[in-house]
């Protein structure tokens, strides 16, 4: 499963993220996966992520993501801010979510289908918060205005008072004989 949270900072992504993982697993740190995509922008980064092809430094420790899949295949894996990864990992990553597997820089599968993959992003926010901030400045034209019409009908029933002496002499008698 794949879900992925585009909204403004300080909002709660990761929390959020990071309670899942708690209500699935006992051991925390071995459920939940933390990958700030910042660490991988450039093009050689890939095999930080899977692990280094045989040949290259480095190939005997295999990939961040890679090694605690397989630790815990079924972790609440947290990608942090994904826009900032470069595009070889984010086509590592649609591999990973359209199959359910990755292969590692040793060339071993690793299945991962029960795993939750949790994407943030903050690259829309401001357009949200915009938005959000054009929605409540409408809200409060529409209030004020509902307000103003309300203002207006009280002073409209204000002024259609009755007198007392109207109500004696000519609206009781009418109501007696009918």
């Amino acid at each position: 499963m794949s879900i992925k949270y585009v909204c403004l900072s300080l909002i709660g992504k990761t929390e959020l993220a990071k309670q899942i993982a708690n209500y699935m697993h006992k051991d925390v740190k071995k459920g939940f996966v933390r990958m700030d995509m910042s660490e991988y922008q450039e093009k050689h980064e890939v095999a930080k992520f899977i692990g280094s092809p045989p040949g290259y430094v480095g190939h005997e420790q295999g990939g961040q993501l890679t090694k605690k899949l397989k630790q815990c295949p079924n972790a609440v894996v947290l990608f942090d801010e994904v826009e900032k990864a470069h595009p070889d990992v984010l086509t590592i990553m649609l591999q990973l979510f359209d199959e359910g597997r990755l292969t590692d820089g040793k060339g071993k599968t690793v299945e991962c289908k029960d795993a939750i993959f949790v994407m943030t992003s903050n690259l829309a926010s401001e357009v949200i918060a915009d938005h959000g901030l054009q929605l409540r400045k409408e809200a409060q034209e529409v209030w004020a205005q509902r307000r103003q019409e309300t203002d207006q009908d009280v002073l409209l029933t204000e002024r259609i008072t009755v007198s007392r002496q109207f109500k004696e002499k000519v609206v009781y008698p009418i109501l007696k004989v009918r």
